[in-house]
């Protein structure tokens, strides 16, 4: 079909997917809990300091899916979809591919195949995240972080702080969310006796949302700073309201 420039629409821009990664303990999923009207998918099935909107703690990878798709087809007033964690969900669709394919390891299959079958249900598992998204809700993943090695071929090797999965499911989800945060609490060095320094806070906790060599990190709003505070309305405030659009309401509004 031939586009007619004249008669084409602004399209709205759909909500933010966030994913934010640091160390244990550190208010990620503090953080998370701040965005309105939240689902929250509590994998990890942790005790908050703190009373979620909605929380679902899905049993299997199977059932995980179950509820993506329940929140991209069915009517109602949730706002914001939280997964906590991916690592979680890592573990699952690997327990999952294995048992479609009668493996007891995703490392069991010649040439990578069982790492590329995961890869293709990562993209399975994204696509639900997608419809989400597509119809109007934001999404906050959160994630653990590890150090990795990383060799340059220009620099010297250096440690990076990573999101906690597969090398291949980590550079696609740093390709495709809208912003990568780094969660850490602001740390400084000092020497005690002139030989040995000592890690010290004054406790303040941050987001870095710029790419960096030391982290993880990106965002696609150029008015960003390169690091926001630890709170859901420091990063919301750059971002317009958003609202599920439900089928009847679709059918309303026309």
């Amino acid at each position: 079909m031939a586009i007619n420039l004249a008669e084409l629409q602004k399209t709205t821009q759909h909500p933010p997917i966030i994913v934010l990664h640091g160390h244990e303990g550190i208010g990620k999923s503090t953080t998370a809990n701040g965005f309105p009207g939240a689902y929250w998918l509590n994998l990890e099935n942790s005790t908050y300091d703190f009373d979620p909107n909605m929380v679902q703690v899905p049993k299997s990878y199977s059932e995980l899916l179950d509820h993506l798709s329940a929140l991209a087809e069915q009517q109602h007033s949730f706002k914001t979809v939280i997964i906590d964690t991916l690592d979680k969900v890592e573990i699952m669709m690997t327990e999952f591919v294995c048992a479609s394919n009668g493996w007891k390891s995703i490392s069991d299959p010649d040439y990578g195949k069982g790492y590329g079958k995961r890869s293709a249900e990562f993209q399975n598992f994204w696509n639900h995240i997608k419809a989400i998204n597509d119809r109007g809700m934001a999404i906050v993943i959160i994630a653990h972080t590890m150090i990795t090695e990383i060799k340059d071929p220009i620099l010297p090797t250096y440690d990076r702080h990573t999101i906690n999965i597969y090398k291949t499911e980590n550079a696609f989800i740093r390709r495709e969310a809208d912003l990568v945060g780094y969660c850490m609490i602001e740390t400084y060095t000092q020497s005690s006796d002139g030989t040995r320094n000592l890690a010290t806070t004054a406790g303040r906790r941050v987001i870095k949302v710029k790419p960096h060599p030391a982290y993880d990190a990106k965002t696609r709003k150029a008015a960003m700073p390169d690091e926001l505070d630890m709170c859901a309305d420091a990063i919301l405030q750059y971002y317009k309201p958003n609202r599920p659009q439900n089928k009847t309401e679709t059918k309303k509004e026309e």
